[in-house]
Formats: C-alpha cells, structure tokens, sequence
C-alpha cells in the first residue's frame, strides 16, 4: 500500500452513493482541488436517467478538452455497487484501493432521513426492519475499508 498523504497532498475520497446534486458539487471541488474521487453507483438509481443526468454530465466535463478540467478523467472512477450487498461492498473498496493505492476519506452519502410521522403511524415491522437495512450498507463499506484504512 502507498504512504498515506501528508497534510497537503492529495486524498483519496470514497463516495459511498454519488448521484445527488450535493455529491456532484462536492466531486466538482475535490478534483478541482487535486483529489482522487471513487464514485460508487446505486445500479438502480444510475440507470434511471433522470436521476443520473448530472452525473453523466460531469463525467463529459471530466473527459472534455477544458483546461480547467485536465487529468480529471484520470482522478475520478465510477464503481456500480449495491450498498445493501456485501459482496458489492467489498469489491469495490478492492476496486478503490487497486486503481488510487489507498482511501484516505470513506464518506457515507446515501441520505438516510427518518420520517417520524411514518413510523408512529405505521408501526409495521417492515418500516422499521427496512429503516435499519439501509443503514447497515454503510456499515457495510466502513468495514470492508476499515482493512485498507492507514493507522491514525
């Protein structure tokens, strides 16, 4: 594995869902500011084109002729995974470490917002099994990237 970056070098950042308009602010900055970003894509979200319109659009400025956008196209990588599997999980933080050597900064970014109202309303053991499923995607990446992860 490579020497982790010093305070002013470059990092390597792993998205764990990167299709919201916030995300795709964020990347803008990151490879902007000479980072690594690795993307990971919800299957189902990415093939809706809807959803996936700004990011698709980022990926064209990415490998546009745009003096402002050189060797973005070499700092970015988009990985198709499933949050909720753990083998998707573990690939792609294999994947992430084998294309930029380490991952300096795992965030979490899939949205995980409790609507109270609905669970007081409808206390079915499917809202709240299906509540703590989805959390547990992101447990899911922080362990697999917890092995790859440099010591504080």
């Amino acid at each position: 594995m490579d020497k982790p970056a010093t305070h002013n070098s470059p990092r390597t950042w792993f998205l764990t869902s990167s299709l919201s308009p916030l995300c795709i602010r964020l990347i803008r900055q990151l490879l902007a500011h000479g980072d690594y970003v690795v993307c990971c894509l919800p299957p189902q979200e990415v093939e809706d084109d809807e959803r996936s319109a700004e990011f698709r659009e980022l990926v064209n400025e990415c490998k546009s002729n745009r003096k402002d956008r050189e060797g973005w196209k070499d700092r970015i990588r988009g990985i198709r995974c499933d949050g909720r599997t753990m083998g998707q999980c573990g690939a792609a933080i294999a994947e992430a470490v084998h294309v930029f050597g380490r991952i300096d900064i795992l965030l979490c970014c899939k949205f995980e917002g409790e609507l109270g109202f609905i669970h007081n309303l409808m206390r079915q053991f499917l809202t709240v099994n299906s509540r703590h499923w989805h959390r547990r995607g992101a447990l899911r990446y922080t362990g697999h990237a917890q092995s790859h992860s440099r010591p504080v």
